[in-house]
C-alpha cells in the first residue's frame, strides 16, 4: 500500500477537520511528540498499554495537546491516571483510559485534573517526596498544618500527608 502524504495538499485543506487550527500551526515536531509518547510509556507502561507507534492522526493530536500543556503538566496528568482506579479499568464496566482517549480532546485531560474520575484531594497532591522537599526548603516541617486544603467532605487536611487537621 502506498503511503499518503497528508501535508502535500496543504492548500486544499487549510484547517484541521476536527478543530479550527491550520495544519501548519499543528504540524508536529518529531522530538516533542516522541517525548510525549515516552512519558506516557514511562509513567503508565505497566498499568495501561504502551504506545508502539503513531499514525499521522495521533501525531497531530499529540501536537495539539502539547500546545495546551507542558510535558511537566502531562507527567502529572499521567500520574493521576495511573493512581485512579476507575481510569485503570477497576470498575464493573471495565472501561479504562487510553492514549487515544487522553489525546482526543482537551476536555479529557481537564476532567482528570479536576478529579472527575477520583477523589479530588488525592489529585491535588504533589508526590510525597516532592511535597516534603518543598516544605523543608521553605523552613516548614511537613504535616504541621502549614499547607492545608479542604477535601470533598469538608475536612481540613495537610497537603503533605493528607492527615486530618483539627482546628
Amino acid at each position: 500500500m502506498k503511503k499518503r502524504n497528508i501535508w502535500k495538499n496543504i492548500n486544499k485543506m487549510p484547517t484541521c477537520p476536527s478543530c479550527s487550527h491550520t495544519w501548519t500551526d499543528v504540524m508536529p515536531t518529531l522530538t516533542e511528540v516522541q517525548e510525549f509518547v515516552e512519558l506516557w510509556n514511562t509513567v503508565l507502561g505497566g498499568k495501561i498499554h504502551k504506545i508502539m507507534g503513531l499514525s499521522e492522526n495521533r501525531r497531530l493530536k499529540c501536537k495539539l495537546r502539547l500546545k495546551e500543556r507542558s510535558l511537566k503538566e502531562w507527567r502529572r496528568i499521567f500520574e493521576i491516571i495511573g493512581s485512579t482506579p476507575f481510569l485503570l479499568g477497576q470498575s464493573k464496566e471495565g472501561w479504562r483510559a487510553s492514549f487515544d482517549w487522553i489525546i482526543a480532546n482537551s476536555d479529557n485531560a481537564l476532567k482528570v485534573i479536576e478529579g472527575k474520575y477520583g477523589t479530588s484531594y488525592q489529585l491535588r497532591q504533589e508526590s510525597e517526596d516532592a511535597k516534603k522537599c518543598r516544605l523543608l526548603s521553605q523552613g516548614k516541617s511537613p504535616c504541621h498544618g502549614t499547607d492545608v486544603f479542604v477535601d470533598d467532605d469538608g475536612i481540613r487536611r495537610c497537603v503533605s500527608c493528607v492527615r486530618e487537621i483539627k482546628q
